[in-house]
């Protein structure tokens, strides 16, 4: 089958962007010939703000497809598997892929086409003010998309004009989670055009073991992602070992203040992704203490390849992905829960074994390569991709 993947990768190199090159290595690797469209929203930002507002006005729009897309199109692929396109892939794909009859398969990664800043967060809480409107504009209101109401504006328009344009020929549509599949259907998505597909990670030989002594933060050091909780549950607790912060961002000045007075606080800033399996294979959990709705959990599901637990917080669309005895659920914004779970996980071998078991045997039923793969081909199979 020849698979044409579209996607606009990101300024920064995002999870999305990991997750459309592992699934395009699993598609070839099972001898499906795999082309691509990706541009790249790093080379519009260099090009400059008249550049970006064009693009910006392209996409509300719904020009035609650029001349490169469709000189991949006039090769016939079976079937297009759309990820990002916001904003250098226009919502014109869908109707014009419906025209020459290939089946366009949306995967949903986040919760832009409902949410403008695609987190479901905001003012340090979770949000779905504006899920099911007619129009965002609760996040026109309140500036949700980079602080900015004008900005907000323009995305707002370009996800209504995305989301009607698949609603009305997008094939099928493969959200990441529950909840993402959930907010599809109260934006208009019929149930019968919604299939799951979680996300894969690469399967490595390394195991973690109760040997380990540190615990890991790996992502963005931001306050939604809980930094600061994490920070806070660590102070004056001397039950707890060891933290590494793997990863940069708006937070780096307070963790690198906590580890010059701690010696326990471990900043490594970025690391190469080759790098990541080791650290976590070393480590006695993982922290993943975000205020938000995480779109895919792409950290939690690396850790549990290696039978790593996790320690997360209970908020909406976590549980579905986290829970089932893989590690421990606290309350989001509660540094003392936080601090007692950690204490909990470096004190308990056997709890620990059973949360690794659990761990592994999760990843291998549903985010091992060959599990996704599965899922993919059916979905193929079902629009009618030849």
């Amino acid at each position: 089958m020849r698979v044409l993947v579209v996607h606009n990768r990101y300024r920064v190199r995002a999870g999305e962007d990991s997750v459309v090159d592992e699934e395009m290595a699993l598609l070839s690797g099972a001898g499906h010939e795999v082309i691509m469209h990706a541009p790249d929203s790093a080379h519009l930002e260099r090009a400059g703000p008249l550049a970006q507002a064009a693009a910006l006005a392209r996409f509300v729009a719904a020009s035609p497809v650029s001349a490169a897309l469709e000189a991949l199109l006039a090769r016939r692929p079976g079937v297009v598997y759309a990820h990002n396109l916001f904003p250098g892939i226009s919502p014109s794909l869908y109707a014009r892929c419906r025209a020459l009859g290939i089946p366009v398969v949306q995967v949903i990664h986040n919760s832009r086409l409902a949410c403008p800043s695609a987190m479901l967060y905001r003012d340090g809480r979770y949000c779905e003010d504006c899920v099911g409107r007619s129009f965002a504009w609760p996040a026109v209101r309140h500036g949700c998309y980079h602080g900015s109401r004008p900005l907000s504006l323009v995305v707002a328009a370009a996800m209504r004009t995305q989301l009607d344009a698949a609603r009305r020929d997008a094939a099928l549509f493969m959200p990441v989670s529950e909840l993402k599949a959930e907010v599809l259907k109260r934006s208009g998505i019929p149930p019968a055009r919604i299939v799951i597909k979680l996300n894969p990670v690469a399967d490595t030989p390394r195991r973690a073991s109760p040997r380990g002594r540190s615990a890991v933060f790996l992502g963005r050091l931001v306050h939604e992602k809980g930094v600061l909780n994490i920070l806070a549950a660590w102070a004056g607790d001397h039950r707890l070992g060891p933290i590494q912060f793997v990863g940069d961002g708006p937070c780096r000045d307070e963790v690198a203040a906590a580890a010059r007075s701690d010696p326990r606080i471990l900043p490594l800033g970025w690391l190469p992704r080759e790098n990541i399996g080791a650290i976590l294979a070393e480590a006695r959990f993982l922290l993943c203490p975000s205020f938000t709705s995480e779109p895919s959990g792409m950290t939690v599901i690396e850790a549990w390849s290696v039978g790593l637990p996790a320690i997360v917080t209970g908020r909406p669309g976590a549980s579905g992905l986290f829970g089932r005895g893989t590690g421990i659920e606290v309350p989001p914004g509660d540094p003392a829960a936080l601090a007692d779970a950690a204490a909990a996980l470096w004190s308990d071998d056997a709890a620990w074994e059973r949360m690794s078991a659990a761990s592994r045997s999760r990843y291998e039923r549903d985010h091992s390569p060959g599990a996704v793969l599965a899922v993919l081909e059916r979905a193929f199979r079902q629009v009618g991709a030849r």
